[in-house]
């Protein structure tokens, strides 16, 4: 997957959150995707919405944390090559970025 990378992140710590000390160590992808305009109406609900801009948003993508140090060879923003895995994540598939794919 071809991607614009404005930024990685890298958290790791301790975290108490489950009521005792537990690792953790987890990476993030900023990318920057075009914004699209949309509309939505949904009669039976009631609902509706419309999107519009012009530009790019950032996207956030879940990247293995043994992953973060391929990234530091580049000068961001630019469009990296991304190599995409899927992982159960609360109880569902989530897209994981393993690592970058040399040309």
């Amino acid at each position: 997957m071809k991607a614009l990378v404005a930024g990685v992140q890298r958290v790791n710590g301790l975290s108490d959150k489950s009521g005792k000390l537990k690792e953790y160590d987890m990476g993030k992808l900023f990318c920057l995707v075009p914004i699209e305009a949309a509309h939505k109406q949904d009669e039976q609900k009631g609902t509706r919405y419309t999107k519009d801009g012009f530009g790019y948003e950032v996207m956030e993508i879940d990247l293995d944390s043994e992953a973060v140090d391929q990234f530091k060879a580049y000068k961001l923003p630019c469009a990296i090559d991304l190599q995409m895995d899927s992982r159960p994540m609360y109880g569902k598939l989530a897209s994981v970025c393993t690592g970058i794919i040399k040309a």
